[in-house]
């Protein structure tokens, strides 16, 4: 009777103690986030995510149906993802940044947003590298070698899928399911979604492996990525040539003015995909511009805050129709001074564009569903 209690009285303090340690071990997962970061990333690969960056992309301005009569412009804008390889070299998908006029990168764990130039863009398969200004110490190297890829073998994907304002980036778990022939890329069942293009595949022990390009539609686990091997020829190729060093010296030694202007609409489009809308302070913005822009020496960046400018006069002229109860069908039934402004705002709105045509023959503005 007598042990009974004594192992009664350990079996409860067993329990006791097994609570407290789940309960404390609880409280400093929620309390402290070093602990829990820690817990995480002890399951992980030993691979620094903080290479792996956010590229958001700028196209032009489409002009899309709302409802019968009613338009708005909006900029055409996405994003992606890349790893940073060395100092303020980021490796992506040439898609991602292929007919961007504007290129922002986000780097986890930084608020600041930076512009970006192509350095390189492969001519038959999916890769670029693009600069960033600045000194940057987490960037994962690309091995020496290419190495060893078997089918079944387990890998990370790592990314930015589908929403923009996430601040770190997302990490599935996969394998190598076989090397496709059809598209000459490693096919892996890893769950990647719009926005992983670019990232980085990793191996169990950090080592980049691929570089995710895209999946079949409609499938969960059709998802393909381009071999390391072609990278890491061309990479080395371009490093020995000194393109890196000196595309990277020369955007660092941009004048300031022109820094200023990239800086800006950089920093513009990034706010408006991470917030999910378009906004602007129209009053700022025109102080900006008159502040930065020169004409004769930074034609892309002036075209595109033409663009901008082209595109909220519009959605001015298409909101006084809206509070109006109108549509561009029956804009001669406002009143006197409502239709004097909503004319005027149209015409400046088309004056932008034909600026911003004139002087840059990559800007325009696409018209949808008119």
């Amino acid at each position: 009777m007598k042990n009974d209690k004594i192992l009664c009285y350990v079996f409860l303090f067993l329990i006791i103690t097994t609570f407290q340690s789940k309960e404390l071990f609880s409280q400093n997962n929620h309390k402290n986030g070093e602990l829990k970061s820690e817990k995480i990333t002890s399951l992980l690969p030993p691979f620094n995510e903080n290479a792996v960056v956010k590229i958001i992309v700028y196209e032009n301005f489409s002009v899309d149906k709302e409802q019968p009569g009613l338009y708005r412009a909006y900029p055409n804008l996405g994003h992606g993802s890349g790893v940073m390889i060395e100092n303020g070299l980021i490796l992506t998908a040439k898609h991602v940044i292929e007919s961007a006029r504007c290129i922002a990168v986000k780097i986890p764990g930084n608020n600041l947003t930076y512009p970006a130039e192509v350095v390189y863009k492969a001519d038959y398969s999916d890769y670029a590298f693009i600069i960033i200004r600045g000194e940057h110490k987490n960037f994962v190297n690309l091995s020496q070698d290419p190495p060893l890829i078997l089918r079944g073998q387990q890998i990370w994907a790592y990314g930015y899928p589908e929403i923009a304002s996430e601040i770190e980036p997302n990490i599935t778990k996969g394998t190598i399911t076989r090397f496709s022939n059809t598209f000459n890329k490693w096919q892996f069942d890893a769950g990647i979604y719009g926005g992983n293009s670019g990232g980085p595949l990793v191996t169990d022990d950090g080592v980049i492996c691929g570089l995710i390009v895209g999946s079949v539609k409609e499938t969960d686990f059709l998802n393909f990525a381009v071999c390391i091997d072609t990278i890491i020829t061309t990479y080395k190729n371009l490093k020995d040539l000194g393109t890196f060093i000196q595309e990277k010296k020369e955007f660092d030694e941009l004048p300031t003015i022109q820094n200023k202007a990239k800086n800006y609409i950089s920093n513009f489009f990034a706010n408006n995909v991470i917030q999910g809308g378009f906004y602007i302070d129209l009053e700022k913005f025109e102080s900006d511009i008159n502040s930065i822009i020169d004409t004769n020496k930074f034609v892309k960046e002036w075209a595109i805050f033409k663009e901008i400018k082209a595109s909220l006069f519009f959605n001015i002229a298409m909101y006084i129709l809206e509070k109006n109860y109108k549509t561009v069908y029956t804009a001669k039934e406002l009143k006197e001074y409502d239709l004097k402004q909503y004319i005027s705002y149209l015409n400046e709105a088309k004056q932008e564009v034909n600026i911003a045509t004139r002087v840059d023959k990559n800007s325009r503005v696409l018209s949808k569903d008119r």
